[in-house]
């Protein structure tokens, strides 16, 4: 009877002696919530306070590290070659960060934003010398594919002395 009243979602009546309908006070109880200390108890006699998820040998195991998005890289020292070039890529690109990823192979823009960053406070004088833009510096196109060295050679020089027309669309 005890199973009954557990699904039956309404309060439940009986009929006493007297032939009086009367409504049982355990059924007006509903959801009643467990205590801590009862959820506690029921762990240890189930299954020992600990919890493994169905069909995995063994337990699971979880770290800080575990939750963490792949493409994170570790910390990797820069060489003086990838110094050199990251001024080359500066004095390319800018501070566009993004574009300056394509000069190197395992480094992220926030890599190269960092190393741009702690260059500034170390050698702002470098940094400074690389973004004058007075200095002649031929552009090497070789990093972004022979497609584009090609459409760069290939392309037109523009006449600068007249003003520059943009077609309406």
């Amino acid at each position: 009877e005890e199973e009954d009243t557990e699904k039956n979602l309404g309060p439940v009546g009986e009929v006493n002696e007297d032939g009086e309908l009367v409504v049982k006070e355990s059924s007006m109880v509903i959801g009643t919530r467990k205590s801590a200390e009862e959820v506690d108890r029921e762990l240890l006699v189930d299954g020992g306070g600990v919890v493994t998820e169905e069909g995995t040998p063994g337990l699971l195991t979880a770290t800080y590290r575990s939750f963490q998005t792949k493409d994170r890289h570790r910390f990797k020292n820069w060489t003086i070659e990838e110094t050199k070039t990251f001024y080359r890529a500066l004095r390319q690109c800018g501070t566009d960060f993004e574009m300056m990823t394509r000069f190197f192979e395992g480094r992220n823009r926030r890599m190269l934003k960092n190393k741009y960053n702690r260059e500034n406070r170390k050698n702002p004088h470098l940094i400074d010398m690389a973004m004058n833009p007075s200095v002649k510096v031929s552009l090497d196109l070789s990093v972004f594919g022979p497609d584009v060295e090609k459409d760069v050679q290939n392309a037109p020089t523009p006449d600068l002395s007249k003003p520059l027309v943009v077609p309406d669309e």
